[in-house]
């Protein structure tokens, strides 16, 4: 299981990706990408609007991994991440990348990302990522 950060899916929806597009490509194909819904809304955010409804729906259709958004508890977790962040020398990321970083560690889902604030997080939360 692979949450692919909205870095990662605007990069290679770009005209010249960084990241290794074949990769992408393999995951994608090997059904190994899950989503959450702060995801879908940053990604459909920036595509051409050409390929927004292609993209929309193959977004919709990956297995989402979202925590319940509405309970107190999650939020709670989401504050428990920026302490730690602070704890360990790191500014604390906005709340969308500590909702991601949240879902990649409850559901020990691999995490690919080009923030390296978030990669160097994620290693300290012990969360596998891809790079």
């Amino acid at each position: 299981m692979i949450l692919i950060d909205s870095s990662v899916w605007v990069d290679n929806l770009s005209s010249r990706p960084t990241t290794k597009r074949e990769q992408f490509k393999e995951y994608m194909t090997g059904g190994e990408v899950v989503t959450i819904w702060p995801i879908i809304n940053e990604v459909l955010s920036h595509p051409n609007p050409k390929f927004l409804p292609v993209l929309r729906e193959g977004l919709k259709a990956l297995e989402r991994i979202d925590r319940d958004w509405n309970a107190a508890t999650t939020w709670e977790q989401l504050l428990d991440i920026s302490a730690f962040a602070r704890r360990v020398g790191i500014s604390p990321l906005g709340v969308v990348d500590r909702m991601v970083l949240l879902c990649a560690k409850e559901t020990n889902a691999m995490f690919w990302t080009l923030e390296k604030k978030a990669i160097r997080l994620a290693e300290k939360l012990g969360i596998r990522f891809v790079g």
